[in-house]
């Protein structure tokens, strides 16, 4: 562990000791602890990324094509440079008499975005209309999505440096590719047999895939080595933080996020997936309430549940009133895994959800693929850009299906 880790670790453990009425924001607030831990989880992240980053950028530079493009760019990328360090300066992060743990682990964070100049650029005018026929070239979802001239136009619109040195084509198909999945997204019927297949070329694919047990999703780099063994395409998220975001904008996956983020984007990505991931369930649940009442009356949960899953919810609502709290309606006590089971039920897919869904195998992808982070989530486990997009691809795709998206 390096000493940045360690000094966090010892921060947090401080933190717990000076804070007596934990355990009374706790009882207000029952999702408090969960904000802490992601606090802790996402900092640990930000300093292993930030590292392997330095590794990358620097192994980057033996490769002698790399190193004369960087030296043909410096001048370019100067003042994205002097940014950090001035900041860095005024802090006092450098050259004050702090111990050394502390002023290492500051200057991991402060620091941060120098890996991100050295790696990555921005093209040149000359350039782009290469990079956008290479990455159409490439891909049929990007190919049905946008003639040439539409790509070279979007990604004339990227603003933060999002070229890989010496991978730029890699970077032209990951950013065409996330395009190309939200115009699918928007023009194509959700669960729709063509948008699905389409889908398994950028996100891997996870039809009747047996899932590992949940530990293994709470490391984020199991995570990733997870979704890449699907066929997950790594080119999607290989971005700095900030051209990762405006790549999500610009392709209508995430209208609302930050325009770039500082030296917490790992924990405010935590915190975002954990919101969405709530605001979803509950949309969902809903959903699952409203179309069974119509179809079966009010009192179908007798009737079109699975065996048990009835008492199980009976006995979670008894144990919450028990602890104090306001009881809610039954269908709030389902667990994530209980929907799919509601859904895929034979008699229930063939009344209800075929509609819907219109294929059964297209619909169990999509909460698969959500499961891994939301088990990351809800414990307080960091949550990366692989999770990040398809946290935001499948919660549109299933809320577009029910009548929810936004």
């Amino acid at each position: 562990m390096t000493d940045s880790l360690r000094w966090m670790k010892d921060l947090d453990v401080a933190g717990q000791a000076l804070q007596p009425l934990r355990d009374i924001q706790r009882l207000a607030d029952p999702y408090s602890e969960i904000r802490r831990q992601i606090d802790v989880e996402s900092k640990m992240l930000t300093t292993l990324r930030r590292e392997e980053a330095w590794r990358k950028s620097f192994a980057d530079m033996d490769q002698s094509s790399a190193l004369a493009k960087l030296n043909d760019q410096w001048e370019r990328q100067r003042k994205l440079m002097e940014g950090p360090f001035e900041q860095a300066r005024r802090l006092g992060v450098v050259g004050l008499g702090m111990p050394d743990i502390l002023r290492g682990g500051l200057t991991a964070m402060q620091l941060s975005e120098i890996p991100h100049t050295v790696a990555f650029r921005l093209p040149q005018i000359d350039e782009i209309g290469s990079l956008a026929r290479r990455a159409a070239e490439a891909a049929e979802l990007t190919r049905r999505a946008f003639a040439t001239t539409a790509l070279e136009a979007e990604m004339a619109r990227m603003h933060e440096p999002w070229l890989r040195v010496g991978a730029e084509a890699a970077s032209a198909r990951g950013f065409a590719g996330i395009l190309a999945i939200g115009h699918g997204l928007a023009e194509r019927v959700p669960f729709g047999g063509s948008l699905g297949a389409k889908l398994r070329g950028d996100l891997g694919d996870w039809r009747d895939v047996a899932l590992p047990t949940a530990d293994r999703w709470l490391d984020p780099g199991a995570r990733s080595a997870f979704y890449v063994e699907r066929g997950f395409d790594p080119n999607l998220t290989d971005f700095t933080p900030a051209a990762f975001e405006a790549s999500l904008r610009i392709a209508g996956l995430c209208q609302d996020g930050p325009a770039s983020l500082d030296e917490d984007e790992d924990h405010d990505r935590a915190r975002e997936a954990f919101d969405r991931l709530r605001l979803f369930e509950a949309e969902v649940r809903l959903f699952l309430d409203r179309v069974m009442r119509e179809a079966f009356g009010d009192d179908w949960m007798r009737h079109r549940l699975p065996p048990t899953m009835l008492e199980q919810w009976r006995a979670k609502r008894d144990k919450a009133k028990a602890s104090g709290r306001t009881e809610a309606p039954l269908i709030h006590y389902a667990d994530f895994a209980d929907y799919q089971m509601i859904i895929e039920r034979s008699d229930n897919w063939k009344a209800v959800f075929k509609g819907i869904f219109r294929r059964q195998e297209d619909m169990r992808e999509s909460f698969q693929r959500l499961y891994p982070i939301r088990i990351a989530t809800m414990h307080a486990r960091a949550v990366t850009q692989d999770d990040e997009l398809l946290l935001v691809v499948e919660t549109r795709r299933v809320l577009k299906a029910i009548g929810a998206a936004n």
